[in-house]
């Protein structure tokens, strides 16, 4: 089966809605995700929204989707804290478990860390995912990210204050 990797559409907002306010809250607590911040189902697809129809320069997120080899989305690697031109904070995220643990997040991101740095004009991406879940980890590193560092903070707007491992990936690792 051939993976892919697209830019969001309008199609997606249902299913990253679904991922994020109907998916197991363990799953959730296990990601580091403070489930009292989730937004609610307008605030989500009103920002998925604004973020497809705001031209790159001033973006504050962006989002690319995983795709089977029909197309349909089965996840999705998204930036954050954009500062175009300069850096960006990097997510993923593989909606269902049947496609999780089988490298596709390494295969997936490979396609995607490319775009991102293209689109966006960037120098450096980071990630910053829970320390104790080693999925992402392994996924950055296999991807060609180096490990900089480990430390406490709240990662992202819907996260708890947790441990986090910082990664990095710079425009000079692209091929």
């Amino acid at each position: 089966m051939e993976y892919g990797v697209r830019e969001i559409e309008e199609r997606d907002i249902r299913s990253i809605c679904n991922y994020w306010l109907n998916n197991d809250p363990v799953y959730l607590r296990n990601l580091g995700v403070d489930l009292d911040k989730l937004p609610s189902q307008e605030g989500l697809e009103s920002m998925l929204k604004a973020q497809m129809s705001t031209a790159f320069e001033r973006k504050r997120s962006y989002a690319l989707i995983w795709t089977d080899s029909s197309g349909h989305g089965i996840g999705h690697c998204n930036i954050n804290d954009i500062d175009f031109g300069k850096s960006a904070f990097l997510h993923l995220h593989i909606w269902n478990k049947i496609f999780r643990q089988k490298g596709l997040g390494t295969l997936l991101l490979k396609k995607s860390i490319p775009i991102f740095f293209e689109k966006l004009s960037l120098e450096i991406l980071y990630s910053q995912p829970m320390a104790s879940n080693e999925a992402p980890h392994k996924a950055l590193e296999k991807a060609g990210f180096c490990f900089v560092r480990q430390y406490t903070t709240i990662p992202g707007s819907l996260n708890s204050k947790q441990e986090v491992k910082l990664w990095e990936f710079r425009r000079e690792y692209l091929p």
